[in-house]
């Protein structure tokens, strides 16, 4: 399952013994990772909402924004998120539940207000969704393949702007 403990333990430069004491085993390592790293976006999509204007589609707008952001500086999530959802091991239900549900809950409401209100079509709220997570993170997950193809560095900072833009224009009438 992954790397090894112990490569795991040089590369943070501790002991591989520090590692099984704190987190027993490598799930909870890895557990404890996802859990690092739900820790710093949970507060950022705070702020988000926060700031944006008043209005569902606002809110909506903004938190696809962040998310493409989001997305360009973390590009491994939408690895872990890939590797693990693609088959049914014993950290994808983890992974559900601590990365994507949060995130799923904040948008299916958005999205299910912003149908109500005319601004998404009426179609099923798990497919936008999937369209808003995916189409906003796998392009910079896989920057290689992107910029293979014309459109501009996606690595770069109009460029992303462009993206989160387009995503929202697809999405939001």
């Amino acid at each position: 399952m992954g790397a090894a403990r112990r490569r795991v333990a040089q590369r943070a430069e501790t002991d591989t013994a520090l590692s099984r004491y704190y987190f027993g085993s490598k799930l909870g390592l890895w557990n404890a990772a996802i859990e690092h790293l739900t820790s710093q976006l949970n507060p950022e999509l705070t702020t988000v909402l926060e700031n944006a204007e008043d209005t569902n589609v606002e809110k909506l707008k903004a938190t696809i924004r962040w998310f493409v952001l989001m997305s360009a500086q973390r590009p491994y999530l939408a690895r872990i998120i890939v590797f693990e959802g693609g088959t049914q091991t014993e950290r994808m239900p983890y992974v559900a539940q601590s990365i994507i549900k949060p995130l799923y809950d904040l948008l299916s409401s958005l999205i299910e207000q912003a149908k109500l209100d005319g601004h998404i079509p009426k179609v099923e709220t798990r497919t936008i969704f999937f369209m808003i997570t995916h189409g906003g993170s796998f392009p910079m997950s896989m920057p290689g393949l992107t910029n293979a193809f014309r459109g501009g560095n996606i690595e770069g900072k109009a460029q992303l702007k462009r993206h989160a833009d387009s995503l929202i224009q697809l999405i939001i009438r």
